[in-house]
């Protein structure tokens, strides 16, 4: 079994100041930001296509239609 990608309380506690401070990175996300962004993380680490991500990363097509856009956003903030 492949492990999941986890991000550190540190690293998610970063991300989130990041979120409350920059409204245009918060809007790409949906609710479940650190799920999403944790599904974002696994697929590029792992070369994971969307279709067989975890269930415990949540929907692929969530993260996959948010991933795009968002690390557009991440990248230009």
């Amino acid at each position: 079994a492949m492990s999941v990608y986890r991000l550190t309380s540190a690293q998610w506690e970063y991300i989130r100041l990041l979120l409350l401070v920059r409204p245009r990175l918060r809007e790409c996300l949906p609710a479940d930001s650190r799920q999403t962004l944790e599904a974002i993380l696994h697929v590029l680490t792992t070369g994971c296509p969307w279709s067989e991500l975890p269930r415990s990363l949540g929907s692929y097509v969530t993260a996959g239609g948010v991933s795009g856009k968002a690390l557009d956003r991440f990248l230009s903030e």
